[in-house]
């Protein structure tokens, strides 16, 4: 179940990312080597507080002209509309307000918050790789010094072939129970998000679900007017629109969301559903000792028998004595015959 329908003239990953950069520390690698496992981080573990944040801001801000019209409409129909205007001090108060109500309940049924992550109904959980194609020959080869100093210090890049890797996540999708199980590339371009069609259409889902939701004087829960093509769209641009500020790192994530209890359960899947007697897919925290959201993840790979994971070369980090890390990951490797380069940066940490 690998899904790329949020298109907006891109290439598929496997083509125009036919390698991923992992940058960890050695001891995260050799963790990975000895359980074959890749592993999925919570959205709220991850380090860039913009996530799934992002989307939201910027989604509220396409809504206000809608949401504007919609208040003109009514109040020329509905004294409480016009009561509410003059309240709130103009249309476009009112506006803004709507908008970021209606955000931030559906965002809220679909992700959670910080103060109430586990109301979500199909968190995110994503693992990021870093794409160097095009990039300078010594890059390729190397690796990027930034992404080094903040993430493999001390440590290794693991390559992994995109094309192998895909046929793992096809492999997971067939065996385990996801909602949804995507490869894709993120944007940190917001006005290229913007003039997508799928961008088009998530807008129109909330508009939508807005009128109806007044038409029902809000006597129901709001999760009755969100469908699955709206929660599937709002997954998609929560998890590819990314802060600008991290540019460089070109980065292509997995997104996996297992299907959850409250997603089980929900109206829309279960009258959507056609993939039963599949594996629910387990969560666990890293550190095992800990029991906070941010720290909760998953396993791909986990299924047995285990496949061998998709590496193409590994490159030991920069540093002063390469020798140590060299040593460990060999040990790490049992005999496996993948190839490993020392990068060749001259930097002094």
């Amino acid at each position: 179940m690998i899904s790329e329908t949020w298109s907006y003239d891109e290439k598929p990953v496997t083509e125009s990312s036919p390698q991923l950069y992992h940058y960890t520390s050695i001891e995260s690698f050799e963790a990975m080597m000895q359980s074959r496992e890749i592993w999925a981080s919570h959205y709220l573990g991850l380090n860039d507080s913009s996530e799934v944040t992002l989307a939201r801001d910027t989604i509220r801000d396409s809504l206000v002209s809608y949401m504007m019209d919609y208040a003109k409409e009514r109040a020329a129909e509905k004294f409480s509309m016009r009561r509410l205007i003059k309240r709130q001090g103009g249309t476009l108060s009112v506006a803004q307000n709507e908008a970021v109500r209606l955000v931030d309940t559906h965002f809220g049924i679909a992700f959670g918050t910080v103060d109430d992550p586990g109301r979500a109904l199909s968190p995110p959980f994503v693992t990021s790789f870093c794409s160097h194609q095009g990039e300078h020959p010594h890059i390729v080869r190397n690796g990027l010094l930034s992404q080094w100093r903040a993430y493999g210090r001390d440590g290794v890049c693991v390559v992994f072939n995109t094309k192998r890797l895909e046929a793992i996540l096809r492999e997971e999708g067939r065996r385990y129970d996801y909602s949804k199980l995507m490869l894709l590339p993120v944007s940190y371009d917001p006005e290229a998000v913007l003039q997508s069609k799928p961008y088009a259409d998530l807008i129109q889902e909330f508009v939508l679900s807005y009128r109806i939701m007044q038409d029902a004087a809000n006597s129901e829960p709001p999760e009755n007017f969100i469908t699955r093509k709206f929660l599937d769209l709002m997954i998609e641009a929560a998890t590819r629109i990314k802060h600008v500020g991290f540019h460089e790192e070109h980065e292509v994530r997995i997104v996996a969301l297992a299907t959850s209890k409250k997603m089980f359960e929900w109206s829309e899947y279960k009258a959507d559903r056609i993939e039963a007697g599949k594996n629910k897919k387990r969560t666990f925290h890293h550190p095992a000792t800990t029991t906070t959201t941010k720290n909760l993840k998953i396993a791909l790979n986990d299924f047995q028998p285990k496949k061998t994971l998709p590496i193409d070369r590994i490159i030991i980090a920069p540093m002063t004595n390469q020798d140590v890390v060299s040593n460990r990951v060999s040990k790490a490797l049992r005999g496996q015959k993948i190839p490993v380069h020392r990068c060749e940066t001259p930097y002094i940490p």
